[in-house]
């Protein structure tokens, strides 16, 4: 369940610098497999397997990273609904 955020806890979000960074819209083209849930607004598991199936997952010196442009255009090509069946 959702928890209700106080208007303190947002300014300490605000002072945060990794938070900063996941709401900015010209955020890295890389970002960790780990960090992906927070800038996405999905679980770890769906983050994991769409960006596998994107093709967007790079191993580098033991470190696992997604590139967000590759995730992108995956989501907006696969996932994207048809506007006028609404």
């Amino acid at each position: 369940m959702a928890k209700m955020i106080e208007i303190q806890e947002l300014e300490e979000l605000e002072n945060d610098k990794k938070f900063k960074q996941y709401m900015n819209p010209g955020r890295a083209k890389y970002i960790r497999q780990v960090d992906g849930p927070k800038v996405y607004p999905m679980g770890r598991h769906s983050f994991d397997k769409i960006a596998r199936q994107a093709g967007a997952v790079l191993k580098v010196c033991g470190m696992v990273i997604i590139d967000t442009q590759l995730f992108d255009k995956f989501l907006d090509d696969n996932f994207r609904e048809d506007s006028t069946l609404f």
